[in-house]
């Protein structure tokens, strides 16, 4: 599903909250060119605790080193083209949101290892919920 256009077709804003600033213009500029929001300051801050993510530094390195999950997932974004780089903290998970303002949270995944993608067909779901609900209730 083109999730961007259909967001655009119906107001819906996309945002990013990145725990750091470390490496976002790096990440605006080569992947991102919508709002972005940081969640810095306590450790973790809201969003991440709401993520419950805590550092997976060793069991990430593990899973890379013995061509695990992360290491798939390293694989399928670097042949996709993705570039990343080491800068910053780099060892909390992070999530999906869909979240109306008068519903609240329509859905969120929780990212279970570095790289972890929502299976398409809840996230498709939601947006379409989402969609409908703007439609029924206007825009907020």
């Amino acid at each position: 599903m083109a999730y961007k256009s259909l967001l655009d077709e119906n107001d819906v804003k996309l945002v990013a909250i990145a725990k750091e600033r470390v490496g976002h213009e790096q990440f605006v500029r080569d992947h991102w060119s919508e709002e972005i929001y940081f969640d810095e300051g306590v450790i973790p801050g809201p969003i991440f605790q709401i993520n419950d993510a805590g550092s997976y530094k060793w069991s990430g390195v593990a899973s890379y080193l013995l061509r695990g999950s992360v290491y798939t997932n390293h694989n399928r974004a670097k042949s996709k083209g993705f570039k990343g780089n080491s800068d910053g903290e780099g060892t909390y998970l992070g999530g999906v949101y869909v979240i109306h303002p008068a519903a609240g949270i329509l859905y969120h995944h929780i990212e279970k290892v570095w790289g972890d993608h929502p299976p398409a067909k809840e996230l498709d779901d939601a947006i379409q919920q989402l969609v409908m609900l703007r439609k029924s209730r206007g825009k907020l």
